[in-house]
């Protein structure tokens, strides 16, 4: 298997790279830095700038799955210009990757893409949520950036793929460390 992973520096696309990578199977990884790209037999690196609207299109050349992580760190203060960053490196990424996959001939079937657990309302009085219920959503920055992302996301599903929306929490890890 081959997959394609955004965000593949980070902490958790490093931890799913080296589970792919440790299971035999080749991850190719998308970086803005020319200086980050490896080329070694499981794992390559490719270039795309997200706000430049470019991507190295070879980058899905036989893969399988696309996983969907890069966005900028909501772990900062949210000043107008860190909110604008932090929506647009959500939608124009995912945009990216819908127009690459429109664009080219590719054998992807399925997209996996991130979300996170602020789309809902934190409220502690609130009825628990049975596995079928739609829950509804917060009012809020962060539900607005997952509304956002998850809304453009369905796009992939005009491409013939599999979509698939992950909505994670706050990962914690004993040793971190940011490229």
């Amino acid at each position: 298997m081959k997959v394609l992973i955004t965000g593949a520096t980070g902490l958790v696309g490093s931890q799913i790279a080296d589970l792919f990578i440790s299971k035999g199977h080749t991850v190719h990884y998308l970086t803005t830095r020319s200086n980050a790209i490896k080329n070694e037999k499981h794992y390559k690196g490719f270039l795309w700038d997200v706000k430049n609207m470019t991507i190295d299109s070879s980058c899905i050349t036989g893969v399988d799955t696309i996983i969907h992580l890069a966005g900028e760190s909501v772990f900062q203060r949210w000043t107008e210009e860190a909110k604008e960053s932090i929506m647009s490196s959500r939608i124009d990424s995912t945009q990216l990757l819908i127009n690459l996959l429109k664009d080219n001939n590719h054998q992807v079937q399925q997209v996996i893409t991130a979300s996170a657990i602020g789309i809902y309302p934190d409220d502690p009085e609130a009825e628990a949520f049975k596995e079928n219920d739609i829950p509804p959503y917060a009012n809020n920055y962060l539900a607005e950036v997952c509304i956002a992302w998850e809304s453009i996301a369905q796009q992939f599903r005009e491409t013939g793929v599999q979509l698939s929306i992950v909505r994670i929490g706050i990962v914690l890890a004993a040793l971190c460390s940011q490229d």
